[in-house]
């Protein structure tokens, strides 16, 4: 908690801390996205099958705008292939079993 928070909430002490109001839920997400350190970002990025589009559609931001440093990466080289108006993603070293 800041210090301003604690002035404005001083049952902080009694209670552990406070109910924090966010206007949206893109707000909460974006605000622990930064304060989440380095090693916990990174960890995010190596995740099996993650993507950034996919974290764009369930957090509203993209992860790798939004940190104040931009920070390097590594880039996920994809093509984009469209079959009956469905965009499908193909990634390099994908290990598909064949049958």
């Amino acid at each position: 908690m800041t210090d301003k928070e604690k002035e404005a909430y001083p049952s902080y002490v009694t209670t552990g801390g406070y109910l924090k109001f966010y206007p949206s839920l893109k707000a909460a997400y974006i605000e622990a996205w930064e304060k989440a350190d380095k090693e916990d970002r990174d960890k995010t990025f190596k995740l099996p099958n993650f993507d950034p589009i996919v974290f764009e559609e369930i957090f509203g931001f993209n992860p790798c705008d939004c940190v104040e440093e931009k920070r390097e990466h590594e880039a996920i080289e994809q093509d984009i292939i469209t079959i009956n108006g469905v965009e499908y993603i193909r990634k390099e070293n994908y290990n598909a079993k064949t049958q």
